[in-house]
């Protein structure tokens, strides 16, 4: 299921920068109003999200040679469903809005 590499480096990097930005969430906007409008065009969906932090926690749990209970699977978790939340949030403000256009 996780088959999409050429998104793999941009997942990465927003995960990152959520990391680095855990107590300064106000410093992500731009970048979430960036992927935020290339998920509107691209047409991702809600449910996409769960595909993809599956294949998120699978890849830390490959490389980090830990399982499924792991603390650190559980906090990562968290952390892509609070990432995932916010950009949810915004697409369909962008979605609601386009329809308005219409």
């Amino acid at each position: 299921r996780c088959r999409h590499n050429r998104e793999h480096k941009k997942l990465a990097n927003v995960i990152v920068a959520y990391a680095r930005n855990v107590d300064t969430p106000e410093n992500l906007s731009k970048a979430v109003d960036k992927t935020a409008h290339t998920h509107t065009s691209a047409g991702v969906k809600p449910e996409h999200y769960s595909i993809v932090g599956e294949c998120l926690l699978q890849a830390i749990m490959d490389v980090a040679g830990i399982d499924e209970q792991s603390p650190v699977i559980d906090t990562w978790g968290r952390a892509f469903i609070t990432i995932a939340e916010i950009l949810m949030a915004r697409e369909k403000e962008l979605y609601e809005s386009s329809q308005h256009v219409a």
